[in-house]
């Protein structure tokens, strides 16, 4: 312990990378921080500030927010600028001061030393600098007054909401934005329209090279829709078809997007002639419109998940992949978010292709049934011919059991209560049905006859 106030001419900033200052480090926010949690997500840097060698204060830098109204109107970009950037603003985290230290002009001087070697250390550590830096100012507890004296900018409040996993949830805690240029002129080049070196690029796909309007032999995206899925909006007020809605969900999934926000930024890159081609409304003086991220989202919310996965492995097929099932799991899961006001959260069936590690078919589970029926309702709607499907032990059941083998799949299941699993003998494409394949190995170890599935004994 320092037996005097120190001297701040001494003070220094030091990045912490050994793994035991880390823990030491995350030990003391947790215990003093009002926030009592080290925790921050994405990138993320801890700092010490240090007086001969004795800790004062930590502070901690994380990946920026995501979504932040008053940062974002200050720096004035677009929605793809921010896509772009974002990873070039820092959020200032966590901040502490420890218990021993409170003196006159400690914390500034910690902000305005650690901000002097902020860019380099990210560049160094992540492959990118930081432009800008943002914190948080809760209005009940502190004046930010250590933030001014750096020559911080307060550009505006919360509105009270915090982001956890089932989505934004308001806490009603109005909490203070400051930002502060870590180079200069930081929100002038966020919000430029000059390509940077440092953006980061927006993956996207040509829509020429996609078979949309399909060939003689094989039908177009359009037509699949079509045939197999039925528009579940009211016909007044409809701006946009079905087809171009789920034409652009489609595309800009396979543009490497997963999230309606994310396909409709992608949407605003493509072309005019590309629009076009997904059948995009025409507006006089303004072209070929795309949809917003809440068109596409309730359109998702209405429609039948089951439809909608026909037309994508209509559409795949279509393309000349091939899709036959050699290899597919099923599991159920408790869709994340979907449990409101003491409402029990929506169940979802799922099929995996395990080979090409893609989801094949999906149903949802209704409230009066439970996963084991809906996982027959699912199968049977599927070829099973030469196919091995696995399931958990919830599933080891005669009644599905023999609906496989009647569709000439096989099993490989745990058996309830053991360690064990039982297999029956698979049949190719080419096998007669009353032929009698060898069975295999782990079946006779396990006493299950050919082609009859059975419990095995425990």
């Amino acid at each position: 312990m320092l037996t005097s106030s120190p001297d701040l001419s001494s003070l220094t900033i030091r990045l912490l990378t050994d793994p035991s200052e880390v823990a030491e480090w995350n030990e003391l926010v947790s215990r003093h921080h009002y926030l009592s949690s080290h925790r921050m997500m994405g990138e993320q840097l801890r700092y010490v500030a240090e007086v001969n060698g004795y800790w004062v204060a930590c502070l901690g830098w994380s990946a920026a927010s995501l979504k932040l109204s008053a940062r974002d109107e200050r720096i004035g970009w677009t929605v793809i600028q921010q896509r772009q950037r974002l990873h070039l603003v820092a959020q200032n985290a966590r901040f502490l001061v420890l218990p021993g230290f409170q003196l006159p002009n400690l914390a500034s001087k910690c902000l305005g030393l650690n901000l002097r070697r902020l860019r380099a250390d990210w560049e160094s550590t992540y492959g990118h600098p930081i432009w800008l830096a943002e914190t948080f100012v809760e209005s009940e507890r502190f004046d930010g007054t250590c933030y001014r004296a750096c020559g911080w900018q307060e550009v505006g409040v919360t509105k009270g909401f915090r982001r956890t996993r089932e989505g934004y949830r308001k806490h009603g805690i109005v909490k203070r934005v400051f930002i502060k240029d870590v180079v200069r002129g930081a929100c002038r080049r966020l919000a430029s329209r000059r390509h940077h070196a440092e953006d980061r690029p927006l993956e996207r796909i040509e829509i020429a090279s996609q078979p949309i309007e399909g060939t003689a032999d094989t039908p177009s995206l359009f037509d699949i829709i079509d045939a197999n899925v039925t528009d579940p909006r009211n016909r007044s007020g409809r701006s946009y078809r079905l087809d171009c809605l789920l034409g652009i969900l489609l595309t800009g999934i396979l543009a490497g997007e997963t999230t309606c926000a994310g396909i409709a930024t992608w949407a605003t890159t493509l072309k005019q002639h590309e629009r076009k081609r997904l059948k995009c409304p025409f507006k006089a003086f303004i072209g070929y419109v795309v949809p917003t991220a809440n068109t596409l989202r309730y359109v998702l919310q209405d429609i039948e998940p089951g439809s909608l996965e026909s037309v994508t492995r209509a559409w795949v097929t279509a393309c000349g992949i091939n899709t036959h099932n050699t290899h597919i799991a099923i599991d159920g899961k408790v869709l994340c978010g979907s449990a409101h006001d003491g409402q029990p959260g929506k169940a979802q069936l799922n099929a995996y292709h395990v080979d090409q590690q893609i989801p094949i078919d999906q149903m949802a589970i209704p409230a009066k049934t439970n996963e084991i029926t809906a996982a027959r309702d699912l199968l049977a709607r599927n070829d099973l011919n030469g196919t091995l499907v696995t399931a958990d032990a919830a599933h080891t059941n005669h009644e599905t059991a023999a609906l496989i083998v009647e569709k000439k799949g096989s099993i490989s299941w745990p058996s309830k209560g053991t360690n064990l699993t039982f297999t029956t003998p698979p049949r190719t494409h080419s096998q007669p049905p009353d032929s009698a394949p060898t069975t295999p190995a782990s079946a006779t170890a396990m006493g299950v006859p050919t082609g009859e599935p059975s419990r095995p004994s425990s």
